[in-house]
């Protein structure tokens, strides 16, 4: 595999207050400061506080509901969006449920 410029995190959620979250922006302004072009996959209405022509954000699953149900749904929106991914990628697997 040859590692190319494009790279997907995947985080489930945002939470101002949380510890992974304040490292996961770090990263992720990190390699945006670096040219790199980021992916981000999270669940839908995560009011991430980042905004970058070279970031993409993508919503996957659910945001309301059993939290196992969400958790399963966003797994899957992960494996699907994944298997279709043209190209070389860094996969950062930030996940907590």
């Amino acid at each position: 595999m040859t590692c190319s410029t494009d790279i997907v995190m995947v985080r489930s959620t945002y939470r101002s207050f949380g510890g992974v979250e304040r490292v996961a922006l770090s990263l992720i302004r990190g390699l945006l400061n670096r040219g790199l072009k980021l992916t981000l996959l999270t669940q839908p209405r995560q009011d991430w506080p980042i905004s970058d022509p070279g970031l993409k954000i993508v919503p996957l699953g659910v945001s309301r509901g059993n939290r196992l149900i969400q958790a399963w749904l966003f797994n899957q929106g992960v494996n699907r969006y994944l298997s279709r991914y043209n190209g070389a990628c860094v996969l950062l697997s930030l996940i907590t449920i």
